[in-house]
């Protein structure tokens, strides 16, 4: 683990920066700040086509005494990984993604195998959504934003859900999973207007063009800058559109569900397309003492990017939660 400069100043001198190297080979950059050593640390996961910067202003509406981590996903931004040389893309499955943070976690946290809190957004949910399953023993809760499970996702893309309205709409599952160089391709001609245009076709009318020009350039950036940026996170949703759909088959062929406290984040946005209760209450045991909590954030100006667009709601809602339902005791 070596210690590195911090890339932007949207965080204050509390956070260290680190870059890790875990056993897959990957090499990750990390944010940390260290909190109370009587709670849990709260890992924060970034998605598409951001990294760890999305969440600067959640971070300044949490209680200072938690101790927060919050990496770049493997082949995003500062944090690499080379994609599977067999093809399978299984180095950036989801299943995978998730023994890269247990062990940043743990490189953090040497010989404790502490238990942790997954926040994630987008892309990081199913990170969080895969390690709540595989490695439950982990974790003390998950807290998820604005998806719908893959199964779920991938089966309204079809001819009887208005004439393939979610599939137009959600165009770029099939277009970053297609097969190399085409995506690489048509992206790396102009990264910046790609990331730009797809970030703001997310956002909701409440903060449409108004993200601020240094914020977006943290996120464009990368992408401009490096072609193993591009690579890595089209790996991303390749192994998304093969590999972890077999493992929630798999997942539903055994009945393995969420056992750990369960937060979902929402907004209008994915309440047009998913009832989203309903969706992530079946991948959920009740039958523990764990229970699932579920948050409408905002109104119909809301879009995709709560961390972005209703921060202070967005931490509300996590504090919230992790009082009540986790038993932490928050400042």
């Amino acid at each position: 683990m070596q210690s590195v400069s911090p890339p932007t100043k949207l965080f204050d001198s509390s956070f260290g920066a680190f870059q890790v190297s875990v056993p897959s080979g990957a090499s990750l950059f990390s944010l940390y700040r260290q909190g109370s050593a009587t709670k849990p640390p709260l890992v924060l996961l970034h998605g598409y086509p951001q990294c760890h910067t999305i969440w600067h202003d959640v971070v300044h509406s949490l209680p200072t005494d938690l101790t927060l981590i919050i990496p770049d996903l493997p082949g995003y931004s500062r944090s690499t990984k080379k994609p599977s040389e067999d093809g399978t893309h299984t180095a950036h499955s989801k299943r995978a993604v998730a023994s890269d943070i247990i062990a940043l976690v743990d490189a953090l946290f040497p010989g404790t195998k502490t238990k942790f809190i997954l926040v994630g957004h987008d892309r990081g949910p199913r990170v969080s959504y895969r390690l709540s399953l595989d490695h439950s023993d982990r974790l003390k809760g998950v807290c998820i934003m604005g998806i719908a499970p893959l199964t779920e996702q991938f089966g309204r893309m079809r001819l009887e859900v208005n004439k393939h309205e979610e599939t137009l709409r959600m165009y770029h599952w099939i277009f970053l999973a297609l097969p190399p160089p085409l995506p690489e391709t048509l992206i790396g001609h102009d990264p910046e207007q790609y990331i730009r245009f797809t970030i703001d076709s997310w956002t909701g009318s409440n903060t449409k063009g108004k993200i601020p020009p240094d914020i977006m350039r943290t996120w464009t950036d990368p992408y401009s800058q490096s072609p193993d940026v591009i690579k890595g996170s089209l790996e991303d949703y390749r192994a998304g559109a093969t590999l972890d759909l077999d493992h929630e088959a798999e997942d539903r062929e055994c009945g393995r569900k969420v056992t750990v406290p369960f937060l979902n984040l929402y907004s209008e946005h994915l309440t047009t397309r998913f009832n989203a209760e309903d969706v992530w209450n079946s991948k959920f045991d009740p039958s523990g003492t764990a229970k699932i909590r579920h948050v409408k954030i905002g109104d119909e100006g809301i879009g995709h990017f709560l961390p972005t667009e209703a921060a202070e709601e967005t931490a509300r809602a996590l504090v919230d939660w992790l009082r009540d339902d986790i038993g932490i005791e928050v400042l």
